[in-house]
């Protein structure tokens, strides 16, 4: 978006103030600077007067979740949340972003062999430094932070993996899997879950192994060059594929490729779906209620967390809970609580990691009275979110995929908490 079209689409802020009150960051702050409000006042200032956007790209322009509530309120339909995005790219235009972090995030979104050298190496260098060093701060990269949890880095990553072909091959369309980088390098699980799901739904599953990140965390941090970049050499791959849907697990991945680049255009607009709506809307499918040796003591009490991306971004959500409830032996609890923002937003917990868990902890105290069994999302950042996050909280409930649960692959998980000191870096 370019300096004028901007400068127009601003002026359809009134500063009412309705975004105030379902800003996640203006609750946990309360400064006005924390909404869309304060955020699309400082990019005004910038376009009458010169102003520092380069030197609050952190303090304010980063400190958005990118949730779309405030978008989702206006009365005057302004995409606060957009504006804001265009932002962000006016102040990487003026050095927004560090040489270094940019580099590192370049080369960890292409799959590069640098950012994968220092991913495994993190606890090795990082574990006698202290927490007040600098370099905790100056290195703000998955994983390449002390104190939270992930997943322990896959090796080999999910897309350098043989694939077996399946015994019965699908008669439906050909699909062509989405990986994702954190099923790819975090959680391949949900990678193979998908592809055990489309293809018991019939469909005949391509995982094109030259794809690369959907470009959503480089556009976020303002980096429309390397955003585009990732989409162009997306699109080459997907359309050697030559197939009828593209399809991702993970609701950011899906929400960005239908709206960002080459994939924004109709020929594949019409072609890119989420996982659950591909599943319930284009072909109908729902889980076959398997008949267990045994029934179950009581039903599995799941909770499903919507992603912004998916709900909000798609209008996607009856689908998911629709498969969920024809799983048998499941109880889908929750449903008439709002949607709400879980805080993770990319690069949004990288940028305010303890912003990012003040947000989390309000997300879970409607959810906890409600005993769930298992917590269950579509979008990869929600699932690392929720996986980090219980744990800081002692809160004892499982976290899986959708794709995991519809393809049965719960019981392969194991004990999550077992394994939780091999996934603290």
């Amino acid at each position: 978006m370019d300096r004028e079209r901007l400068e127009k689409t601003l002026a359809g802020c009134v500063r009412c103030g309705r975004c105030l009150s379902v800003c996640p960051v203006y609750r946990e702050t309360g400064r006005e600077g924390g909404s869309a409000r304060g955020k699309l006042a400082l990019l005004k200032a910038d376009l009458e007067r010169p102003a520092d956007l380069a030197g609050r790209m952190k303090d304010l322009l980063s400190a958005c979740l990118g949730c779309g509530a405030c978008a989702e309120i206006c009365v005057n339909e302004v995409k606060a949340d957009e504006l804001i995005q265009a932002g962000r790219g006016l102040a990487l235009g003026g050095g927004g972003l560090e040489a270094l972090r940019r580099l590192l995030a370049r080369d960890l979104l292409s799959r590069g062999l640098l950012t994968r050298t220092a991913l495994k190496g993190r606890s090795l260098w990082l574990k006698s430094v202290p927490p007040e060093s600098g370099l905790h701060l100056r290195f703000p990269l998955p994983g390449l932070d002390q104190t939270r949890w992930l997943p322990p880095l896959a090796d080999p990553p999910f897309l350098e993996r043989p694939r077996s072909e399946p015994e019965t091959p699908g008669n439906g369309p050909t699909v062509a899997l989405f990986v994702g980088c954190v099923s790819n390098f975090l959680r391949p699980a949900d990678a193979a879950a998908a592809v055990r799901v489309l293809e018991a739904a019939g469909a005949r599953v391509q995982v094109p192994a030259g794809q690369v990140c959907c470009g959503k965390p480089a556009l976020a941090s303002g980096d429309e060059e390397t955003a585009a970049d990732l989409a162009r050499r997306n699109q080459a791959v997907f359309e050697a594929a030559k197939c009828d849907f593209l399809v991702a697990p993970c609701a950011t991945c899906s929400a960005h490729l239908k709206s960002y680049g080459p994939f924004a255009e109709p020929k594949w607009k019409s072609r890119v779906r989420d996982l659950s709506e591909f599943l319930a809307r284009d072909l109908g499918w729902s889980p076959r209620p398997a008949t267990p040796e045994r029934p179950p003591e009581r039903p599995l009490r799941v909770f499903f967390h919507d992603p912004c991306h998916l709900r909000r971004r798609q209008g996607v959500w009856r689908e998911p809970r629709a498969l969920i409830e024809a799983l048998p032996g499941v109880t889908l609890v929750g449903q008439d609580l709002p949607p709400a923002c879980c805080g993770h937003g990319g690069l949004f917990s990288l940028w305010h990691y303890d912003l990012s868990q003040a947000i989390f902890a309000h997300r879970v105290e409607t959810v906890v009275p409600l005993q769930p069994d298992l917590i269950v999302t579509s979008c990869s950042g929600c699932l690392l979110q929720f996986e980090d996050g219980r744990r800081r909280l002692g809160w004892d409930v499982r976290v899986a995929s959708l794709a995991e649960l519809l393809a049965g692959t719960i019981a392969d998980l194991g004990d999550q908490d077992a394994n939780s000191e091999t996934g603290r870096v």
